[in-house]
């Protein structure tokens, strides 16, 4: 089955709106400035567009045939079926693994109202039928729940994938590329606020 990324909404819809207000910026700053304002503005107006990117639209959760990834600003972590105990939806989607560590993914918060009916005790574990997939367009955390469920009966196949292959530990990283374009464009903006 193809895999299932959830991410929330609204914050889809603020990285949009910062990258739409730092253009809007930007254009004011020429405008006002002339074409030289490009060489003081660009790298902070940069940064504020990939901080919305990195905060905003990037994070989220993604339920395939392996197991669970959670991506976040600084880390992105994987979760095995192997190793895959239980998920959490009271405030925002959380992973238990077997060996009781805990990983959240704040980019996939609890729903309200329907989501509180879904899961009045805000645990999950996988006895969802595959029917419930349709909720996965919410990006909430318990339509991730309901995919995880969903994904469930596949379980056996993943772990027998894993271990063929080595890869039934959780597997925590940090998200490298993204901090460094980040320390990058705070770097250059410091500088061009100094030369300007």
């Amino acid at each position: 089955m193809e895999p299932l990324t959830f991410r929330s909404r609204l914050a889809q819809g603020l990285a949009v709106l910062v990258a739409v207000v730092a253009g809007v910026a930007l254009v004011a700053f020429v405008v006002e400035d002339g074409p030289t304002a490009v060489l003081t503005s660009l790298a902070p107006i940069a940064l504020v567009v990939a901080l919305g990117w990195a905060v905003f639209w990037r994070p989220c959760a993604v339920v395939d045939d392996d197991g669970v990834t959670l991506v976040n600003v600084i880390r992105t972590v994987h979760v095995p079926w192997r190793r895959f105990r239980s998920a959490e939806t009271r405030w925002a989607l959380s992973i238990t693994t077997t060996g009781d560590r805990t990983f959240s993914s704040w980019a996939v918060p609890a729903g309200s109202g329907f989501g509180a009916r879904m899961a009045p005790s805000g645990r999950w574990f996988g006895e969802h039928s595959p029917a419930d997939r349709k909720l996965a367009s919410s990006g909430t955390a318990e339509a991730a729940a309901v995919a995880i469920g969903a994904r469930m009966p596949d379980r056996r196949t993943s772990r027998e994938r894993a271990d063929a292959v080595g890869q039934s530990e959780v597997t925590v990283r940090a998200n490298l590329a993204v901090l460094a374009v980040l320390g990058s464009l705070t770097v250059l903006t410091a500088v061009s606020t100094v030369m300007g």
